[in-house]
């Protein structure tokens, strides 16, 4: 007598063309979409103590970027302890070299002397990248008489030959945007004092102050040291004329995306070439896709929006 053969029960052969229907709309929906499965484990196990502490020094180079960029970056990574520190290019970048920071914000490239004090004190280099576009505004008083000025105009009085007795403000060379307004104007590094005319003051903040108290003189800001607008500081940013026979130009993000605006400056953010994880990851962040759109839904302007992925790495790699 023959043993039927055992039939197959119709629930466990529907539960199996389930199954497989799950993993087939699962597997369609990770590579259309390309999910990040990094972060969303790392914000599933956000709970519990923080993973380690990122320190990220130059604030005041750019405060309310670097407040927005720390914001955004500490929403993605939860766990992870951030303090933001203030100071300018020159105290940043010493930061670095003395491991009080992982990351930095600055407004200019570290000079070949400073790379070498770099090595020689930590065996180590900086590694930098433009994260944002800026400008350097020359300001003035309200009732200054010109609303206009040329880079010809603004060359001899930066380099102190231009003995008309205006008086040029400009921050503390070590905040950066000296350097970075002498290589607009196409003039050599100036020595640290002052040329003839020209007056160094603490902070973009006294030099608004300075320049409302003396008619006729003029001064330098950057877009990114601001806290707030030049109307609430009741002072005007003059439009300039880049060469004869051009129209004169105002900032904004459309004249400097286009390049239209003479006196640009880049935002710059840096760590150790072969430093600890957590400066690598910020700098990989800041300057990857994602990161710069982040910086584009702020009022600033990103360096450049890059069209690869860019992975987390330990040391950033140049986009």
């Amino acid at each position: 007598m023959g043993v039927a053969p055992r039939r197959r029960r119709p629930g466990v052969t529907v539960l199996v063309r389930l199954l497989i229907y799950v993993l087939a709309a699962i597997f369609f929906f990770v590579f259309r979409s390309r999910v990040d499965w990094q972060q969303l484990a790392h914000r599933a196990g956000s709970s519990g103590p923080p993973d380690t502490t990122l320190v990220v020094a130059g604030a005041d180079v750019a405060p309310l970027l670097a407040d927005n960029i720390v914001h955004r970056y500490r929403r993605d990574y939860p766990r992870l302890r951030i303090d933001l520190r203030g100071g300018t290019t020159a105290q940043a970048l010493q930061d670095l070299i003395d491991a009080r920071a992982h990351a930095i914000f600055f407004a200019r490239p570290p000079s070949s002397g400073e790379q070498g004090d770099f090595t020689r004190v930590t065996g180590d280099t900086v590694i930098w990248y433009p994260i944002a576009v800026g400008a350097i505004l020359v300001v003035s008083a309200p009732d200054h008489a010109d609303t206009v000025v040329s880079l010809e105009t603004l060359r001899p009085v930066a380099s102190g030959r231009a003995g008309s007795g205006r008086r040029l403000y400009v921050p503390d060379p070590n905040s950066g945007l000296w350097w970075a307004f002498l290589a607009r104007l196409g003039l050599p590094d100036a020595p640290s004092a002052p040329p003839p005319g020209v007056v160094f003051l603490k902070d973009d903040d006294t030099v608004l102050t300075a320049v409302l108290s003396d008619v006729g003189s003029i001064g330098i800001v950057s877009s990114f040291a601001l806290r707030k607008s030049l109307s609430e500081w009741g002072v005007r940013a003059l439009a300039i004329q880049a060469g004869p026979g051009t129209l004169p130009v105002t900032a904004d993000n459309l004249t400097l995306s286009t390049s239209d605006y003479p006196l640009w400056c880049y935002l710059y953010a840096g760590c150790r070439a072969h430093g600890d994880m957590p400066g690598g990851m910020f700098i990989t962040y800041v300057t990857s896709p994602r990161g710069q759109r982040q910086i584009e839904r702020t009022p600033y302007l990103p360096a450049k929006i890059i069209s690869r992925e860019v992975f987390l790495r330990r040391i950033p790699t140049k986009p």
